[in-house]
């Protein structure tokens, strides 16, 4: 035994009775000379299944994508009763959607007032967009240009940076006869990238500038519109016909009916006609009984031209007066930008949690 030994040197010797009382005390296997995984070297790592939470947001977004996309093909049915769908879920996308589609007839029925309340809860959480709409929601329920209500939301979200907003306000005020502003917000528009403004920045520029309003519309009928809705309340309806029958705008001047209609306009809460009625009223005669027409005459000047009023073509016939206003300046045709462009990729302006 001894001898036998002896043929080994003495450390391999030791090395095989180490891994031979190694092995009698445990049942592990030994591995020798086993490689590391190199750094390079593809390591599978198994993938944690999507929860519940994560699989309803990914056809969510997808739900969506398809909802707009049918709304490209104008496939109106289709994509309201989706966007509808997550309208009602909080998605703020899809309650700007569902408004615009409610007040523009697109996929259902015509409903303004369930427009806008789509639009203010988006409005709510946000959605400069949603101001957008609302202005444009006011510019089609009531599509004059002395529209306050849609000047001042226009306004508002073109100052916050939505190019949509922007061009409908250049577009506005050119219709308001403003050619002025006009181009300033069309040349802002394009900054923001509104292609529409861009269309039209060659047919605002060459206008020269107007200092009247353009209303396109049968005579009568607009001024029919006007009593009926001074009648019913209207302070902006009640001080433009005072200014009309003050200057002699489209109605024989009576300066008795624009003193009327002034004192009406401001009970009806007119600012504007607030700020000129005690100036008209500060010169009367002597007997207090009547107005000095040379004052009446005089102040006539301190207030804005009312728009001026054209009689639409008929019959497909081009007459001057529905193409060019007083002094010559052509209506253009101007373009306005898809008001749900960009839909998906739109953000609130501040972090606002929605509670559910």
């Amino acid at each position: 035994m001894l001898t036998h030994f002896c043929r080994f040197p003495l450390n391999h010797i030791l090395f095989m009775l180490s891994v031979a009382a190694f092995g009698m005390g445990s049942e592990a296997a030994i591995v020798i000379n086993q490689p590391a995984a190199g750094a390079n070297e593809y390591v599978p790592i198994q993938a944690q299944p999507a929860t519940p939470n994560e699989e309803a947001e990914s056809d969510q977004v997808t739900a969506l994508g398809q909802a707009f996309e049918a709304y490209k093909r104008e496939n109106y049915s289709y994509a309201y009763n989706i966007f509808s769908h997550y309208a009602d879920m909080n998605d703020p996308h899809a309650m700007l959607a569902t408004g615009y589609f409610l007040f523009m007839g697109y996929g259902t029925a015509q409903d303004y007032a369930k427009a806008k309340r789509y639009l203010e809860r988006a409005n709510g959480l946000g959605f400069v967009r949603a101001t957008t709409l609302l202005g444009l929601l006011e510019q089609r329920s009531n599509p004059q240009p002395s529209n306050q209500a849609a000047l001042r939301l226009l306004t508002k979200a073109a100052n916050m940076g939505d190019s949509v907003a922007a061009n409908a306000l250049a577009n506005l005020y050119y219709r308001r006869g403003n050619t002025t502003d006009a181009v300033v917000w069309n040349e802002k528009a394009i900054a923001l990238g509104s292609y529409a403004a861009k269309r039209n920045q060659k047919s605002l520029t060459a206008a020269p500038n107007r200092t009247q309003q353009i209303v396109s519309v049968n005579h009568n009928e607009h001024f029919q519109k006007l009593r009926q809705e001074s009648q019913a309340g209207n302070g902006q309806a009640s001080y433009e016909l005072a200014t009309r029958y003050h200057k002699g705008a489209g109605v024989p001047q009576n300066f008795g009916e624009a003193i009327r209609l002034y004192r009406l306009a401001a009970q009806q809460g007119s600012d504007q006609a607030r700020k000129i009625l005690p100036i008209i009223l500060s010169k009367q005669n002597a007997s207090g009984n009547s107005l000095n027409s040379l004052w009446m005459q005089e102040t006539s000047n301190m207030v804005t031209t009312p728009p001026i009023v054209l009689t639409p073509a008929q019959d497909g016939k081009t007459e001057k007066s529905s193409s060019s206003p007083v002094g010559g300046t052509p209506n253009v045709s101007l373009t306005e930008d898809d008001p749900l462009e960009n839909l998906l990729l739109l953000k609130p302006s501040h972090s606002v949690k929605i509670n559910k």
